[in-house]
């Protein structure tokens, strides 16, 4: 894919944003807002916050609520649709269609971006898992279609290598070995900063 993302200049109505690429919307329910709950609903009441999902990506950015795990999460995204037929793509929704519209949507098709985060930036020396700009990335390449590399099953065998992203050329990993490797990786390089600056 050869893409290039453009902030928009102007709302679906011709109006120049003062911002490019931003549209400021005031929410009138409660805040933080939960973001599985508002990703997740289906009574077609949040659409009218997207604009034509044919045109734009619809990137939402506000708190999210923290849940009972105390669980951080940066970002999530909806996964993109898929004609069915010959050009199907595999782990993605079917749908008989080849054109989205706000019409038929009941949901807000859209990434939704931690706002608690956005200021959030790693270091030449050190990275920062919150790096916004990793998380945007990340969010992203969710909504055009990209699965996790990592095995995604159920809980008790999360540490498993089963391929799960459809993509055979990527090969699959454990995550949890990752996760704690990574640990130890950014430990030594905060520590190698610490000891760069204290000689």
């Amino acid at each position: 894919m050869n893409l290039t993302f453009t902030l928009a200049e102007t709302n679906p109505d011709g109006e120049t944003l003062p911002d490019p690429g931003v549209e400021y919307v005031q929410w009138t329910e409660s805040y933080p807002i939960d973001c599985n709950t508002f990703m997740q609903d289906d009574s077609k009441k949040y659409v009218k916050f997207i604009w034509d999902p044919n045109r734009y990506i619809n990137v939402m950015v506000y708190n999210f609520t923290t849940d009972e795990s105390n669980s951080t999460i940066l970002g999530i995204s909806h996964l993109p649709f898929s004609t069915k037929g010959n050009t199907f793509l595999e782990g993605l929704s079917s749908v008989e269609y080849t054109y989205l519209s706000l019409s038929n949507l009941r949901f807000p098709y859209c990434a939704s971006i931690n706002s608690l985060y956005i200021n959030a930036q790693s270091t030449e020396n050190l990275y920062n898992s919150a790096d916004i700009t990793v998380t945007v990335a990340h969010e992203l390449g969710h909504y055009l279609g990209l699965h996790h590399v990592f095995y995604e099953g159920t809980e008790d065998n999360m540490d498993g290598c089963e391929d799960t992203d459809y993509c055979e050329d990527t090969p699959s990993y454990n995550k949890y070995e990752y996760d704690a490797d990574y640990i130890w990786l950014s430990l030594e390089m905060y520590l190698r900063t610490i000891s760069i600056h204290t000689l």
